[in-house]
């Protein structure tokens, strides 16, 4: 048996690399064979978009609770957000992840398995998002074995895109405008009737309700800390379009005057962020419906398994002959 072993050791040690050269080149071909004839090819759909600054309109970033303090920071938020499991989730309300990525439509190898294959693990391989932080914008690719599946996907992202900013806006404003309503509160009370707020109440504490979204879970804790401005004893809403009755020295009616113009503006301009979309997304470069497969990468990994294939006989080869030494 070792004489048999020894004889093995022997032919692999007196192979020529070119010997190894051509199996590997053989490897690396059937795998090229392989990805042409049967691996479906894949299409990439590409576009830009970028954010508004501020002076070009009402935006989140100028929103005084503004989740969003640049552009980009806002972008790269936008970039986890498209990549998490809410946003893989709310892609795949829009495409059928079986139409699109499973079998028969995409050969078996490729293809979406229902049962193996963790379907936000798959969609987040099938798309790159690439910030650039010198134009402030944000590159999106998505990767499908359709060139229509493609640009269908990359618009569903930009329209993704967009939701999220609003969705964002209209949390941000409606908590906003409930913070106002409080100040409008606060400035019809005399100066010794004013009240200070305990750090440590129930009502600040205990606000916690079960609900479907976080979102909602913010807008149900400030609406809950609002109970704090009416104050003990008065559980009525300020209507802004009141007329408030002032009194002490013109000093403080002035003061409060200029307060309540100020908090009534900015509830307004609340409420229409509330109602509207932010208007922030511009798109730079349009997805386009691609109209070659890509195949660069086919290219690349022939290249990269015969140097693999390689590499790995001439390893062996390396330590047969060192354990033929031994022996």
């Amino acid at each position: 048996m070792k004489i048999k072993n020894f004889n093995i050791i022997q032919k692999v040690q007196q192979t020529p690399l070119s010997v190894f050269s051509l199996l590997s080149a053989s490897i690396a071909l059937g795998y090229l064979l392989i990805s042409f004839f049967f691996l479906s090819p894949t299409y990439t759909s590409k576009s830009i978009i970028s954010l508004k600054d501020n002076e070009s309109g009402p935006s989140l970033l100028s929103s005084d609770l503004s989740f969003f303090s640049s552009s980009s920071k806002s972008l790269e938020m936008l970039r986890l957000f498209i990549l998490s499991d809410e946003g893989i989730h709310s892609l795949l309300e829009v495409i059928e992840i079986d139409d699109v990525y499973g079998f028969p439509n995409v050969d078996p190898i490729s293809s979406y398995k229902k049962v193996f294959t963790n379907p936000n693990t798959y969609i987040r391989n099938k798309l790159s998002l690439s910030i650039d932080p010198d134009a402030d914008s944000l590159e999106i690719s998505s990767i499908a074995f359709d060139p229509d599946q493609a640009l269908r996907i990359n618009l569903a992202l930009i329209h993704l895109s967009n939701v999220f900013f609003t969705r964002n806006q209209q949390v941000s404003s409606r908590i906003s405008m409930i913070s106002n309503l409080c100040k409008l509160l606060l400035s019809q009370e005399e100066l010794d009737n004013l009240f200070i707020i305990p750090e440590d109440t129930s009502e600040t504490k205990n606000t916690f309700k079960q609900m479907d979204n976080a979102s909602s879970q913010l807008y149900y804790s400030a609406l809950q800390a609002m109970k704090n401005c009416n104050g003990e004893g008065r559980s009525k809403q300020i209507n802004p379009s009141q007329s408030i009755t002032y009194s002490g020295s013109s000093f403080i009616n002035e003061v409060k005057s200029a307060y309540i113009e100020k908090n009534i503006t900015t509830y307004y301009d609340d409420l229409v962020k509330s109602l509207t979309n932010p208007d922030m997304i511009t798109v730079v470069s349009e997805p386009q419906k691609p109209l070659y497969e890509d195949d660069s990468q086919k290219v690349l990994r022939f290249f990269l398994i015969y140097l693999f294939s390689f590499l790995l006989f001439f390893s062996l080869k390396t330590l047969l002959r060192v354990y033929s030494d031994v022996l």
